[in-house]
């Protein structure tokens, strides 16, 4: 005959008694809660309201600790958030990813880091550029300015009016039967110009002040 168990009694249950009696307080809960690292959705809040990232790029960065502690290593001397997560998620991620190794191991300094990001951001380098010629050799060279490497490297854009004006002019008079049709309304042809003159610099024109030159010439 089966027999119902509805107290503690009834499975043998009895306090120990060489077990102390062990109290919380409220202030002890608090201490605990302040010593415990920040959830992936604070972090989240966090990386949005401090850093102006979206929801999209924050839930990127904090599914990987690693990633997001090199993101913060970076954001601490340089103000371009944004272009930090463009890297670390594009060339920075393709490289760790094809090697195996973690971000740790790319070897580049936040500060060397802020530098060549602050060179794409002033239009002196590309980040075509950048990203293709210049990053691949700071992975190797460990102490080189990012400025000089791109200098060596013949990477820095010229603003210099002059220069533009003799590049966009051989464009233009190379292709009149193009300047042509941008007069008559094909305004797309403004790519084509540009990129003849990229081809021409040898990626050397600023674009911002390339494509000001070729709308005041094609006017």
């Amino acid at each position: 005959v089966s027999q119902s168990r509805y107290d503690a009694d009834d499975y043998r249950y009895f306090p120990d008694p060489d077990l102390t009696p062990f109290i919380v307080t409220d202030k002890d809960i608090e201490i605990y809660r302040e010593a415990l690292p920040m959830l992936p959705e604070q972090w989240i809040r966090e990386l949005v309201t401090e850093f102006a990232l979206t929801d999209y790029d924050a839930g990127i960065l904090t599914e990987d600790k690693e990633l997001l502690d090199y993101f913060l290593s970076i954001a601490a001397v340089s103000p371009h958030f944004k272009a930090i997560v463009n890297w670390l998620l594009g060339p920075a991620k393709s490289y760790v990813n094809e090697n195996g190794i973690p971000f740790s191991a790319l070897g580049i300094n936040p500060e060397r880091w802020a530098s060549m990001i602050e060179l794409v951001q002033q239009d002196k380098v590309s980040f075509s550029a950048a990203a293709t010629k210049l990053f691949p050799v700071l992975l190797t060279n460990k102490t080189d300015d990012p400025m000089q490497l791109a200098a060596d490297l013949n990477l820095l854009q010229t603003s210099n009016a002059n220069e533009l004006e003799l590049w966009v002019d051989e464009v233009l008079l190379s292709m009149p039967e193009k300047v042509e049709e941008y007069k008559k309304g094909k305004k797309g042809l403004i790519g084509l110009f540009m990129g003849e003159v990229k081809k021409r610099s040898k990626g050397k024109a600023d674009p911002k002040r390339t494509n000001d030159i070729l709308l005041s010439k094609l006017s």
